[in-house]
């Protein structure tokens, strides 16, 4: 799902997650970060029914159902030309989905909730899967936030970090001047259901009261869930667990708690540092501190490369103290030995860097790289 684009694995997992569930997912983001792209790439990869279509605040709801039958309709009956609409879709991409107007909008509403298409006249079944919504921002009034509350998965990506800027130049002067091939579907509806079968052996009762406590942790801090969203935590739970080559669920599954919770970027980003320090997961703190090591890394090596100005320099050197403060606090919160010993890696890295009374010298860049590239093959080692 990721080939040919740079830093979206969480992304692609959503997705995974939300089929192999029956579930719907949206990101919210800036334009221009891949999210449509990768929803496609998802549909391609599934030999199923696709639609795809972006809305508008113009777009009618038979642009998505399907146009009236008029034929049909002169001898009495009331029904949608349908081929290639939403109503035969067993995989739907809709981007920029908070544009649509009310009458769209309450259409999406019982399809997504009861997978039933009702044009007004009539309703019907839909084989509706999995919606992939995408869109530049979240809703912005009571009718759409009703719409939005139903998407059970939720994510807010960020541009990529600047040490995945040259893969990302890379990438897209590749795409750009080579010949773009459809990707050939790799599985169907019928593999998916049997994953979903699956689902119901995953053993969950070590997790159950945790999440209680979980629960619990929230309330106290005035962030509420929704009873229904609540219900289908363990099943979302079940489901990482199984893609991680478990039948039984851990408590570091419950991370995906972060994504179905709040509705905004800062409660996700609140959400996920509140469920990292209370389970003590090693690998989210692993991969936290190693971005913020593969971020300096970049730097030093442009460094090396004589590419940073003076003024370069003292702006690294003042993004290094906040850097410095962030994986301290990490090594406070978490009392996992490995964890420690990276996070003490890169501090030491940034000492160096920072106590240099020459700046950026050769031998400094030298030792901070050292240090930085023992803490990268640690985290590989961990992972």
């Amino acid at each position: 799902m990721t080939e040919n684009i740079v830093g979206r694995e969480i992304e692609a997992r959503l997705i995974t997650i939300a089929l192999i569930t029956k579930e719907h997912v949206a990101f919210i983001g800036e334009p221009g970060i891949s999210k449509s792209e990768l929803a496609r790439n998802a549909a391609n990869l599934i030999n199923a029914n696709v639609f795809v279509t972006t809305v508008t605040p113009d777009t009618r709801p038979e642009e998505i159902l399907g146009h009236l039958d008029i034929p049909s309709l002169r001898r009495g009956r009331y029904k949608h030309i349908t081929k290639r609409r939403l109503p035969e879709a067993e995989i739907a991409l809709l981007d920029e989905v908070f544009n649509a107007n009310s009458l769209v909008l309450k259409a999406l509403l019982t399809l997504i909730n009861e997978r039933i298409i009702d044009t007004g006249y009539a309703s019907y079944p839909a084989p509706l899967r999995t919606l992939i919504c995408a869109s530049n921002q979240g809703p912005s009034d009571k009718e759409l936030m009703s719409f939005y509350d139903r998407i059970l998965l939720r994510y807010f990506p960020d541009a990529v970090p600047k040490y995945l800027w040259g893969d990302l130049l890379r990438v897209t002067w590749e795409k750009e001047f080579s010949r773009k091939k459809k990707k050939e579907p790799i599985i169907t509806i019928s593999d998916l259901d049997k994953l979903y079968g699956m689902l119901e052996s995953v053993d969950v009762s070590k997790v159950s009261d945790r999440l209680i406590s979980l629960f619990e942790v929230f309330e106290r801090q005035k962030l509420h869930m929704v009873d229904r969203r609540k219900g289908k935590i363990l099943k979302i739970v079940a489901a990482n667990a199984l893609l991680n080559g478990r039948m039984e669920a851990r408590e570091e599954d419950l991370m995906v708690l972060s994504y179905m919770s709040l509705n905004s970027k800062e409660a996700f980003e609140y959400v996920t540092k509140t469920l990292a320090a209370e389970l003590q997961v090693p690998s989210w703190y692993m991969r936290e501190i190693t971005n913020v090591s593969k971020s300096i890394s970049f730097s030093l090596l442009r460094a090396g490369k004589g590419l940073l100005t003076p003024s370069d320099v003292d702006f690294l050197k003042k993004d290094l103290e906040t850097a410095k403060n962030r994986v301290n606090d990490m090594k406070l919160k978490c009392e996992n030995e490995e964890v420690n010993a990276c996070a003490r890696r890169v501090i030491n890295a940034i000492e160096i860097i920072s106590s240099s009374p020459d700046g950026l010298t050769q031998e400094c860049i030298n030792k901070a790289s050292a240090a930085l590239t023992e803490q990268n093959k640690e985290h590989e080692d961990v992972a």
